[in-house]
């Protein structure tokens, strides 16, 4: 399968190697799939917790350490997901974060 020149420039874009392509006005994120909205200047970051993975990635290395085959080990999908509100952004975007939405979040940046 082909990937459209579209498609690639917009890999690209979300991607951050290039540069000159994030240059060009996009608008403002109100969420972004990273848990650190710091990293895009979003609003809202919700994503896997990052740590969990690669803790887990350890268990996995020492089950391949000990014998068994990767082919035979199941693969796992993120179980722990974290919520980080960047407030300076909603402010900035004049936007109100509801009480409840901070209350559950995992990091709020002020």
């Amino acid at each position: 399968m082909q990937l459209s020149l579209d498609l690639l420039e917009r890999i690209r874009l979300n991607d951050g190697r290039n540069r000159d392509l994030e240059q060009k006005p996009r608008g403002a994120r109100f969420v972004d799939g990273k848990p650190d909205p710091r990293v895009e200047g979003a609003v809202i970051g919700y994503g896997p917790d990052y740590a969990d993975i690669y803790r887990r990635a350890g268990s996995y290395i020492s089950r391949i350490l000990a014998g068994e085959k990767p082919a035979d080990l199941p693969v796992q999908n993120p179980t722990k997901f974290r919520l980080v509100i960047n407030l300076n952004a909603a402010k900035a975007l004049g936007l109100q974060i509801p009480a409840t939405l901070i209350a559950v979040a995992d990091q709020v940046i002020e």
